[in-house]
């Protein structure tokens, strides 16, 4: 369950059994911000909602490979968090992914998502005229 104060400007994509909850919280300290809003990334559409409502200043995850794992399964559609101009922060003490990428990687994974669904769509075109045409050529042998 996610703990959410009231309105926040920040807010907080952990879930709070994970043993990265400590980084969080000493993030948190180190920088102080003590009022966020506390979300578990299965409530991921709430934070979402609020992003792109406008009023959320920063979205804190414990690392790269969280967000990453929520925008690679279609939980958010990070352009329009970049659109509201929300920065957003991983917490883990490596800090060696700069958050200025995402743009880019955001582009470039939409770019790689619609060629994939481009083959996608060429592959059931020729499964499907392979399927008709089987089909046919039974219900000729039958005859």
């Amino acid at each position: 369950m996610s703990v959410v104060p009231g309105p926040a400007e920040l807010l907080v994509v952990c879930d709070p059994h994970s043993p990265a909850r400590a980084a969080v919280e000493t993030y948190l300290r180190a920088d102080g911000s003590a009022a966020a809003a506390w979300y578990a990334p299965r409530d991921v559409d709430d934070v979402d909602r609020r992003v792109r409502a406008g009023g959320v200043r920063v979205v804190v995850f414990p690392s790269a490979a969280e967000l990453f794992d929520i925008v690679w399964t279609d939980g958010i559609a990070l352009d329009g968090w970049l659109a509201t101009g929300t920065r957003i922060v991983f917490a883990d003490a490596t800090g060696d992914f700069p958050t200025g990428c995402l743009p880019l990687i955001w582009t470039s994974w939409q770019r790689w998502r619609r060629r994939q669904r481009r083959q996608q769509v060429v592959a059931g075109l020729i499964l499907s005229a392979v399927a008709v045409a089987a089909a046919f050529a039974l219900l000729f042998a039958c005859r």
